[in-house]
């Protein structure tokens, strides 16, 4: 669910990069402004998504990485 969260703001972004290349263009300051201000802020949503997917994964790593060590000291009758 996260991983579509990021792809649909990295879409925004790239939404965002290309209306700005538009308003670059055509020199509208005001309207270059705010879309490389919403392409930052898309980014940086992207960016903190992506970190906690990274640290879920080390979690879920480290998990699967105890989960033998502790079977193995189950003592059984």
């Amino acid at each position: 669910m996260l991983c579509e969260f990021v792809a649909e703001t990295l879409a925004w972004a790239a939404t965002h990069a290309q209306l700005g290349t538009t308003y670059a263009q055509i020199g509208d300051v005001a309207g270059l402004d705010y879309t490389v201000r919403s392409l930052v802020a898309c980014t940086r949503s992207a960016i903190g998504s992506v970190a906690e997917l990274k640290a879920h994964r080390i979690k879920v790593q480290a998990e699967r990485r105890k989960a033998p060590a502790d079977q193995a000291r189950e003592v059984r009758p």
